[in-house]
């Protein structure tokens, strides 16, 4: 059975991130497309905004495309 893909935009340039597992709350990221550094503030559904703490010891490889 097919897994479903959730996609997210990215709120700097729009791209698209999908996740394959649902995402936590808090969790951290990097855009691959325009490298913004993003945090999870929502999960349903799913809301993305720009990380200004800026410790990037936290931040999760740059999600596939």
């Amino acid at each position: 059975m097919a897994q479903d893909i959730l996609v997210v935009p990215c709120p700097d340039c729009g791209y698209n991130l999908e996740f394959e597992e649902p995402p936590e709350q808090g969790e951290k990221l990097t855009c691959p497309n325009c490298w913004a550094y993003l945090v999870v503030t929502a999960l349903n559904p799913v809301e993305l905004t720009w990380d200004e703490e800026g410790d990037t010891d936290d931040w999760d490889e740059e999600i596939d495309h």
